[in-house]
Formats: structure tokens, sequence, C-alpha cells
């Protein structure tokens, strides 16, 4: 090649990669953060535009249909690379990808499916037999003191299957604690779905479920713990007479 020849140098591809969210990912009431990045190749870059799409289907390789705006704006509004926006959060429970598109020359990208659960667990109570009063969780219509002894099982349950939220992250753990001094002092925290009360005494019992999102339902009970059996005191009235037991007559008074 002589000193005229020429050879172009192949110009750097612009490539866009959503971060965040991660695909699996899961979020229950916080924000969302969305994050991309962009290849030297990208510059300069007048504009970006944000994008979500909730899916039935587990994904989001359609990258043209399918599509909802959530923001716009010069890459000054979203920081330096990488750039980042946070997501107030969708509204409903499922699961949902985000798509942000250059304008400029078209790179593109959507991150992984990721999941939203926003209906919190819901954790209840059962009482075994050898019980009275009231044993139900309590209501804001009805509620009552629960009567046990030391062999009453107490379960507590825990479920995460909300129908008017579909898309919920399952059930974590069950939790309780109780005092005996009306709520000055209380036992630790212990993880279990079901007990009984080592003691006699008052006792208030604190119950609590996590989901696996960290979202928490908790109550309140008070039980009265007994298990002394009832004394037998036997009296004679008026009119009676003194009886020697050895006297076999004396039954026949």
């Amino acid at each position: 090649c002589d000193a005229e020849c020429y050879v172009e140098e192949e110009q750097p591809v612009c490539e866009l990669t959503v971060t965040s969210p991660e695909e699996g990912e899961w979020f229950d009431s916080e924000a969302v953060p969305i994050e991309w990045t962009l290849s030297e190749g990208c510059t300069p870059i007048d504009h970006f535009w944000l994008y979500y799409n909730k899916t039935s289907t587990g994904n989001c390789d359609d990258l043209d249909h399918g599509w909802n705006y959530l923001n716009d704006g010069s890459n000054a509004a979203f920081g330096n690379n990488p750039y980042s926006w946070l997501w107030d959060r969708p509204a409903t429970s499922g699961q949902y990808c985000v798509k942000v598109k250059v304008t400029s020359n078209g790179a593109r990208d959507a991150s992984g499916v990721f999941n939203v659960d926003l209906a919190k667990p819901e954790v209840s109570l059962d009482v075994s037999e050898q019980n009275e009063g009231y044993c139900e969780d309590d209501t804001e219509e009805e509620s009552g003191v629960c009567y046990v002894n030391q062999e009453t099982d107490i379960g507590l349950t825990c479920s995460d299957d909300n129908p008017d939220a579909p898309w919920q992250s399952g059930v974590d753990y069950t939790e309780y604690r109780y005092s005996v001094d009306g709520g000055e002092t209380w036992t630790e925290w212990t993880e279990a779905s079901s007990f009984s009360f080592p003691e006699d005494s008052n006792h208030l019992l604190q119950y609590r479920c996590f989901d696996n999102v960290g979202k928490v339902d908790s109550e309140e009970k008070e039980f009265v713990v007994d298990s002394q059996a009832p004394e037998i005191t036997k009296t004679v009235g008026e009119p009676k007479i003194s009886c020697n037991p050895e006297n076999e007559d004396c039954y026949n008074q």
C-alpha cells in the first residue's frame, strides 16, 4: 500500500445494558431501582426513554410491543454512566420488566423478569382442645381472654395467598413472644409453628409472620394459663350428730 493508502477504522458499536432489576429479584412496597450502562461507542447521547412491561408469560423478549411509558429525559437527568432512576413501584403485584432506549441511535435493552409482591401475609391462631373462653384471633368486633393449661397446644399459621394480589413471594417464618407482667418484660422472639405455655399465669402473647420480601403481619392475644385441679371441700350442715366411723350403726342413723 503506497503513502496514499487509507484503511477505515471500525467504529465502536453502541451497546446499552440494563443491570437492574436483576432476573428473579423480588420487590414489595419500596421503589424499584432501574440502572443501565452504555459502552464507549454511545457518545454523545441526547435522550433516554424508559418503559415497563407487565408480563404474563414470564419473559420480555419482544422489545417492540407491550411496553408502557415510564419516564424520559436527557442523560444529565439520570446522572453519569452508569445511569439510574428510581421507579416509585408498580401499582399491582406481578411479574415485570423494564426497558431503556437511546433516542439518537436506537440502542436499547430490557431487564430480566422481576417480581413485585404488594400484599402482606396473614397470621392466624389455632388453640387445641383443653381451652375455654374466646380462643380465636381477636377482631375489632369481638375479643376476649382464652383460658388454657400447660398442655394446650397453641398453633400459629401463616398464609401468603391473597386472591386480590395473586403474585406473592411466599411464607418465610412465624415467631412469637409473651409477657407475664402485662407487657413490662418479654421473652425473646422464638421461631415456631406451635408451642405451649410452660407456666401458670396471665400471658400476653404476640405473634407474627413474615413473607420472603420482609412484609409482616402481627397480632396480640391475652391468655390465662391454669393447670391446677380444683379442690373439693365437704361441709355438713345442721341438724347433724357426731358419729364414730368404726361403729356400723353410725351409717344407719
